[in-house]
């Protein structure tokens, strides 16, 4: 059902996995294309905002809340280096780069620790996601309050 606080929570985090995506740009190697990092992540976003994050408030807790935006936060990033890691997968399984399924299966593991590494050189994209989404559902958390 829609409420203020999904719209909130949605629009939000969708808005901070762009500018988080944009931030972790950077960290990437030379020559990486990212032209569409941003735009999915924020769809990544919107998703989990509606979904989780819109769902889990309950106008009775910002204590409660930061908890929800953690877990948005983790679970925004989660699909995206998963997702991000399945495309690249597929990129490399059409340039004949893997010799049967199972190897190309095994490689996403290999690329979503590549992605998650990239954040110990710089932790700041991974920062701003996580406190981005705490701040997610302190939002969605007055909304729900103010929007009742």
């Amino acid at each position: 059902m829609p409420t203020a606080a999904r719209l909130f929570a949605a629009l939000s985090l969708a808005g901070v996995a762009w500018f988080a995506s944009v931030l972790y740009i950077g960290l990437l190697p030379e020559g990486t294309p990212a032209g569409w990092l941003p735009i999915v992540n924020a769809g990544l976003g919107l998703i989990t905002g509606w979904r989780v994050v819109g769902r889990l408030v309950s106008g009775k807790s910002y204590v409660g809340a930061i908890g929800h935006g953690v877990r948005g936060a983790f679970t925004v990033y989660f699909f995206a280096v998963l997702f991000w890691s399945i495309w690249r997968m597929l990129e490399l399984s059409l340039k004949k780069r893997y010799g049967d399924p199972s190897e190309a299966i095994n490689a996403v593991f290999g690329l979503i620790s590549d992605y998650s590494l990239l954040l110990l050189e710089d932790p700041t994209p991974g920062l701003v996601l996580l406190f981005g989404g705490i701040g997610s559902a302190l939002l969605a958390e007055w909304a729900k309050r103010r929007f009742l």
